[in-house]
This record gives structure tokens, sequence and C-alpha cells, in this order.
């Protein structure tokens, strides 16, 4: 898909997106409600704008109608979330006989409208009672700093809505206030088809999911139970404030098992730190390997079990030659040695 504005003098803003079937709706030219739009809305989480496309449902352009009334209950639009994809290296688009020089691509993905209605209606509780105001959908649905949230209005499932939410009013005039013990069943329940989804598609969860997040498990290799519940309310974390997610986590009982978790994780370390790891033990016959040891290797003493048995005394004389056998008849008397040249004077 590549959404495009109406040609006017000047650049013409236009981008690449991948958008689910759903978010495109065929229409004519004279047909504009029906053209997808890209608004700017309040990330869920952070409160910063990010952006989103809402594209109305086809039935439901055709007939006309806008919002859902109290009585209704279907939406007739969906919401879905642009992401951004760029790279470093400078990319560009060929599109037609033009050159895109933006090169990034936009991917839509379908998200629940309550995740964006649940910081309005959060809004209502601040300053007021612990429960909050019951607040009629028009004035819910309106931000002062992004206009486009009253759009919104059009995706929400009123019948959904009320999981959340206690209801009251008339057929004509119905008011919801935010239910924090419903809040938590509702998110409950997303989080336990979320893990399910997760194990189905035996997407890696375990230790390493930092770096290899959408890898798939090896055959025979399966996340535990409680693995996938984490990385489900993860997931989920993304959409809720830090607030809501921490009640999430402690419904859930996640505080307490996290902690055994690194407790045992933070022992394992220690023992294996206590243990030499393999490439210790590798280093060190390396190091013997390298450097042998300096004590003789072969028993040299057989060649001299004489002298360590007796001493000299089962060594035999050494025969003398002629020429020692006649100086040593000489008279010595009154000779110096040898020696006595090279002492001190």
């Amino acid at each position: 898909m590549a959404h495009k504005r109406p040609r006017r003098k000047g650049p013409v803003e236009q981008w690449v997106a991948l958008l689910p079937e759903q978010g495109l709706v065929r229409r004519d030219d004279h047909q504009d409600a029906t053209h997808p739009r890209i608004v700017s809305l309040p990330h869920p989480r952070t409160g910063t704008s990010c952006k989103f496309v809402i594209a109305e449902d086809a039935a439901a352009a055709a007939s006309g109608s806008d919002a859902p009334t109290a009585g209704s209950s279907a939406p007739v639009a969906r919401v879905f979330e642009l992401q951004t994809f760029s790279d470093t290296v400078p990319r560009s688009w060929f599109i037609g006989e033009s050159v895109q020089q933006d090169g990034s691509l936009l991917v839509g993905n379908r998200i629940d409208a309550l995740f964006l209605a649940l910081p309005l209606l959060e809004a209502q509780t601040k300053g007021s009672s612990e429960q909050g105001v019951f607040t009629p959908l028009d004035q819910l649905f309106y931000h002062h700093d992004f206009p486009a949230v009253c759009q919104l209005q059009k995706c929400v499932d009123l019948a959904q809505l009320q999981l959340i939410c206690d209801q009251k009013g008339t057929k004509d005039y119905t008011v919801f206030r935010l239910n924090r013990t419903k809040l938590l069943a509702w998110l409950k329940v997303k989080v336990e088809r979320l893990a399910a989804a997760l194990a189905s598609s035996s997407v890696h969860v375990g230790a390493g999911a930092h770096s290899a997040n959408f890898r798939r498990t090896s055959k025979g290799q399966s996340a535990t139970p409680l693995q996938l519940k984490t990385f489900a309310v993860g997931i989920l974390g993304e959409y809720l404030s830090k607030a809501t997610l921490k009640e999430l986590e402690a419904a859930l009982g996640l505080d307490a098992a996290q902690a055994a978790v690194e407790a045992e994780e933070a022992a394992e370390k220690a023992r294996e730190k206590a243990a030499p790891s393999a490439k210790e033990l590798a280093a060190l016959e390396s190091k013997k390997r390298n450097n042998p040891s300096e004590e003789p290797t072969e028993d040299y003493t057989v060649f001299n079990k004489g002298s360590l048995a007796g001493g000299n005394a089962g060594t035999k004389k050494a025969k003398l030659t002629p020429g020692q056998r006649a100086l040593a008849k000489v008279d010595k008397t009154g000779m110096k040695s040898l020696q006595s040249f090279f002492g001190r004077k």
C-alpha cells in the first residue's frame, strides 16, 4: 500500500506501508469517507504522539453510520498501530515512474481500541474519588492535545467496554466508569490467550529471548508456563501504565514467582562460579602441555648406583701412565707447586 495525499503544488507526501486487508477498503474516487486515515494518538503507556490508522468498515461506510450509539455495540471502524522500520543505510522506493526518497517501511497491526481508551478512563479517576466518575462517551473520548481521539469512539466495542467499566443510564444516554476489578479480570484473559498463542507458535521466550524474540525454539524445547505468562505480560505491558502493569503482575503472582526464579538463578551462578568451568579446566591442561615439569622424567641414578650404595669404597683405582709413574718417583723436596705462582703476594 502506498498512501498518498491528493495532488497539490509542491512535493507529494507519501509512505510505503503494509496493512492487513481489513485496513484497506475498496472505494471510488468520490468516496473519501472510506479512505483509511493516518492520525496521531497518545500512546497508552507513554502518552507520546504515535501514528495510527483508522479504517472504517465497508458496510458501515456504505450505510453512512458514524459512531456507535448507546444502544448499539458493534464498532464501525478498526484501528491499526503503525510502526516504522528504517535502516541506517540510505534507501529509496521506486513507485511507478517516481522515486520515493524516504525508504522506510510502515507496518500496521490491528490493536484493541480498549487499550487506547484505557488511559482516558484512568484519567477520570484523577482528582476525584478512587472509583472515578461516570462519564458519557462523547466526553470520555476527548483530549485537548489530540483532536483525533474522538475518532476512537467509532472503534470501541461497547459490549466489550462493559467488561472493564460500570455502566449506568438509559438506552439513549449511557455513562461509563472504570472498574479496576473488571479490568484485571479482562487483562488476565488477555494474558492467558496470548500465552497460549506463544506456546502454539513455539516462540523463544526463555533465556536469551532479548536477542531471539522471534526465533522458533528447537525441536523438543518448550518454555515453562511461568516463562510464557511472564513474556505475555511483558508484551501487554507495552500498552499499560506502570500502575496497571504492577497490579496485573501482583494479581498473577508474578512478583513472588519472579523473585524465586531470580534467587534460583543467583544460586546456580554461585555454584558455577565456585566450581572450575570447562574453559578453566581446558586452560589448565593446555598450560601443563606448554610448560612441562622441570623434574627429570628418567632415572639417572642407575649410572651411579655404586657411589650411592658404598661411597668411594666400591670404586677402582685409576691406572697411571708411564710418565705419571716416573714423575711420582722424582724427589719433590724444595719444589713449589704450580698454584703457588698464582696466589696473592
